[in-house]
């Protein structure tokens, strides 16, 4: 046969096989979760399963933004007074996740509470700093 181009025999490459890439076992404990402002257990019924423990894992414009601790249905709800300055939690930033007592007692975490008073941009952040500074000088 005459063909335009001449087509051989094709032969099989091998290639090496590729070693197979470690996978790192599943961590549960270092899983993402929300930071939390606080707890507001017994305040709220939920709206999936009636459950009575929530976080409190947002506040804004005198509302908060709840997740259910069983089910992890996250409700808006309004807010109750008293309940977070205690156990207030900074929601993001350097210090995420680190309750507000915790972070005043290192030097430069000190000074951030006191920045943080005046001039972060989250108005229920500089509130928590401003309260929390106000009942340590009174207990100083």
């Amino acid at each position: 046969m005459n063909y335009l181009f001449d087509v051989g025999v094709r032969r099989k490459v091998e290639r090496p096989e590729e070693p197979e890439k470690p996978v790192a076992p599943r961590d549960e404990s270092t899983r993402a979760t929300p930071a939390t402002l606080g707890g507001a257990d017994d305040l709220f019924d939920c709206g999936y399963c009636q459950g009575r423990c929530h976080d409190v894992i947002d506040e804004y414009g005198g509302q908060w933004k709840v997740q259910c601790c069983f089910c992890g249905l996250v409700e808006t709800v309004g807010r109750v007074e008293g309940v977070l300055p205690s156990t207030f939690t900074f929601p993001s930033g350097r210090f995420s996740g680190e309750r507000i007592d915790a972070v005043a007692a290192t030097p430069k975490g000190r000074k951030f509470v006191a920045w943080a008073a005046k001039e972060h941009m989250n108005q229920e952040v500089r509130a928590a700093c401003q309260t929390f500074l106000d009942t340590s000088l009174a207990d100083s």
